[in-house]
């Protein structure tokens, strides 16, 4: 199971707090987050896709997970949709990248601030942008945890 990013963690269980959900249940509801996370990055599906969960349930069932058990994965990615939604509707820093506190830059922030300068111009002078695709690659990149340089990497071979 991936590591949830510590932004997001916090804010996950900000929200669990928020729900009443006992301290002691944090664990639980924290390792389902892993999983999903998991089960996304190993099946190429973008985690924040609501597509994808059909499938994801499906392999819980397939694992013989118990009922409660499918329950309270079931809430603990509700959690992790209604921060996505949120921060989808503020037009906040993507999940994981901003925690809502000021801090010192880092090279997630050089690296989104990149990608927001990049998205913006056209490839070969045809148009097409490549926002949602670099912003796919960023999160990717992110949620599997590769080197911090990988991104300017990827993003230099798709632009040459």
């Amino acid at each position: 199971m991936l590591p949830i990013p510590p932004p997001l963690e916090a804010q996950f269980e900000d929200r669990l707090r928020k729900k009443g959900v006992p301290k002691g249940d944090y664990g639980s509801f924290k390792k389902w987050l892993r999983s999903y996370l998991g089960f996304c990055a190993k099946y190429q599906f973008h985690p924040t896709g609501k597509e994808n969960l059909p499938e994801f349930f499906g392999k819980l069932r397939e694992k013989r997970q118990a009922k409660a058990q499918q329950e309270q994965a079931a809430c603990a990615i509700r959690v992790f949709y209604e921060i996505v939604e949120e921060q989808t509707s503020s037009r906040k820093s993507p999940v994981g990248l901003g925690s809502g506190t000021p801090r010192k830059a880092s090279y997630k922030d050089v690296e989104k601030r990149t990608i927001d300068e990049d998205s913006s111009k056209p490839w070969a002078g045809q148009g097409v942008s490549w926002a949602a695709e670099y912003a796919a690659l960023a999160n990717e990149i992110k949620i599997r945890h590769y080197s911090s340089k990988t991104l300017s990497t990827y993003k230099g071979s798709l632009n040459s």
